[in-house]
């Protein structure tokens, strides 16, 4: 691939990238309840989970999903279960503050990482978007190597922009803002994990429906 394929690639994963979307409201979550350290920690399990996505729709794994409509149906499910369950803990969860940049201990830490994660790996229309993203980019006779360094690039771009999110909302205004408003935010991103769950959860059951 030249070099204005490389810069293309390049453009259209840093776009989708600062485009808001569940992922984003997760991650300042975490920053927000666990302090940047679970940010940074959800930020690089988000990326790793992109990069896993990228590498399957890179070498063409990802575009099995078409043919196995059910069990892209059941990952799509369970996103929206996960979000859900991301709304009830926000709704019922006591008033907490937002955290120093410390964060707590290390099991917080991987807690926050695993979030990060899961929240890009239950959402299986980021393997179909890599995998017509990829289309214009992926050719036959291409080396694995190229095929990891196209995903490589796509989760670096995710992890450096989220962790440049979660900086952002380290700053010592908008901690004091969103430490003041603890509960009110709770009940917002709620209520987006909410609306995202049931719009999710509709294209799942209209989707079954149609098969």
């Amino acid at each position: 691939m030249d070099l204005a394929g490389w810069l293309s690639l390049t453009l259209i994963c840093v776009v989708g990238a600062v485009t808001p979307g569940p992922s984003l409201l997760v991650i300042l979550n975490v920053t927000r309840a666990s302090g940047q350290r679970g940010g940074y920690a959800a930020s690089i399990g988000h990326g790793i989970g992109i990069f896993c996505y990228a590498l399957a729709a890179a070498t063409g794994l990802a575009l099995v999903a078409r043919q196995f409509p059910v069990g892209f149906l059941t990952v799509q499910a369970l996103g929206a279960l996960f979000l859900a369950f991301l709304a009830m803990r926000l709704i019922f969860a006591k008033p907490a503050a937002m955290r120093p940049a410390g964060g707590r201990a290390d099991t917080d830490l991987a807690r926050s990482f695993i979030g990060g994660f899961l929240i890009a790996i239950l959402n299986p229309k980021i393997a179909l978007f890599f995998a017509s993203l990829f289309s214009g980019f992926v050719s036959s006779g291409q080396t694995h190597a190229l095929h990891a360094a196209m995903a490589g690039l796509a989760g670096g771009i995710d992890m450096a922009v989220y962790l440049g999110f979660v900086h952002l909302a380290g700053n010592a205004r908008v901690g004091v803002f969103m430490a003041g408003n603890s509960r009110v935010l709770d009940l917002i991103l709620a209520g987006a994990f909410i609306a995202l769950a049931v719009f999710i959860g509709f294209e799942t059951v209209q989707a079954m429906m149609a098969h």
